[in-house]
Parts: structure tokens; C-alpha cells; sequence
């Protein structure tokens, strides 16, 4: 994939989120148009700690360029569903 490409994860109720850069760098954004009320993102790295961990908004920009270059996991919940996405960092 190359940088300008995105990742779209599916979600409950066919709404999504926009994933991108996916490789990433020095930023991850992610997007949705979607109800963010009680929406919550963490970034995980291969060892399992949390990287970020926020509330989702229509647009989300984690800072990653200190990050470990690796697989990272994003998790969304909403209190009732968690959702999961792999992610790479360049």
C-alpha cells in the first residue's frame, strides 16, 4: 500500500472509519462522519502496551513519529462494541 491509500474499517451499523496513512509515519488519521459520542481509540503496539488512547472526533490525528516502527492494533469501542484494525508504522 502506499501512502495515500486508505484503509477503511467496517463498523457496526455500516458506518465506517477512514484510516490513514496506512503504512504510517509521522501521523495517524483517522476520520468518520459517524456518531462519536462515547467513542474511544487506543493504538497498541506489538507488545501489547497502549501507544494513544483518546475520545474519537470527526477527524483524530495521533502524532507517531516517535513511535517504534512495527504493527500497531487501533481499537474503537463504544461502551458495547470494540472493533479492531492492524496497522503498520514505517
Amino acid at each position: 500500500m502506499g501512502n495515500n491509500d486508505l484503509f477503511f474499517l467496517p463498523l457496526y451499523l455500516n458506518e465506517s472509519l477512514k484510516l490513514y496513512p496506512n503504512p504510517f509515519t509521522n501521523e495517524l488519521i483517522i476520520e468518520t462522519k459517524s456518531n462519536t459520542d462515547n467513542m474511544h481509540i487506543e493504538l497498541i503496539n506489538s507488545l501489547g502496551q497502549v501507544v494513544f488512547k483518546g475520545s474519537l472526533v470527526e477527524k483524530t490525528i495521533i502524532p507517531t513519529a516517535s513511535f517504534s516502527p512495527g504493527i500497531y492494533i487501533l481499537k474503537v469501542e463504544d461502551g458495547k462494541t470494540f472493533e479492531f484494525s492492524k496497522l503498520i508504522k514505517e
